[in-house]
């Protein structure tokens, strides 16, 4: 499984990316504007490609840290919650972070979380669970 970290995490030493003085492998998440701007491949410290999306694709959708969604009410009849993206139901892709690493990623439509990846990185970034959740 890739390791998934956020690229403020890795160390730029004259255009290589180092994570704790090794050379980095896998995907960095460079966010902007409080939004993810794009998903860099890196093997042995070399950026390799990038992509507009992180593990889940979603075409022109609004991507953000998932510290700026606030919860709202709970909906008895759905059995819920409701998130909201700057007072309004969110739609996009959310991606929330531990120690820098990718903890998950989610899509959300009309403020209702639809799917759900699970990472679960140690203090590493070494994938000890991979869990994908559908909801509705």
């Amino acid at each position: 499984m890739t390791v998934r970290i956020e690229l403020n995490q890795l160390e730029n030493r004259s255009g290589y990316y180092f994570f704790n003085d090794f050379l980095f492998t896998g995907e960095a998440y460079d966010h902007r504007g409080n939004q993810l701007y794009q998903v860099h491949e890196i093997t042995d410290g070399v950026i390799t490609g990038s992509r507009d999306y992180g593990f889940l694709q979603a075409e022109g959708m609004i991507k953000v840290d998932y510290d700026l969604i606030d919860k709202g009410v709970f909906d008895y009849d759905i059995n819920d919650f409701y998130y909201f993206y700057q007072t309004k139901p969110f739609t996009g892709l959310c991606y929330q972070y531990r120690s820098g690493f990718v903890l998950t990623e989610q899509l959300c439509v009309g403020g209702l979380f639809v799917k759900t990846i699970g990472f679960d990185p140690d203090e590493t970034g070494t994938i000890s669970k991979y869990e994908e959740k559908h909801f509705g």
